[in-house]
């Protein structure tokens, strides 16, 4: 059980682009310089439910993937 949303291995880069979206495609989390600890999200205020996400690395790699919340 995961209380928010951590990617393994971040703490080797700066400046990571995390996007995640609802099943309609809407935007519901954005940061630019996102960090496992200090900017975690944690979903409090969405819906249980799938999302999508989207995690852009300095190199310009991007990573896409999904995420559950079920509480």
């Amino acid at each position: 059980m995961n209380q928010s949303f951590y990617i393994a291995g971040l703490e080797n880069y700066d400046n990571v682009m995390v996007r995640i979206y609802d099943r309609w495609g809407n935007l519901v989390y954005t940061n630019d310089n996102y960090q496992n600890i200090t900017d975690a999200w944690y979903g409090d205020e969405s819906a249980d439910g799938t999302y999508w996400y989207t995690l852009l690395l300095p190199n310009g790699f991007e990573h896409q993937g999904t995420v559950s919340i079920f509480r």
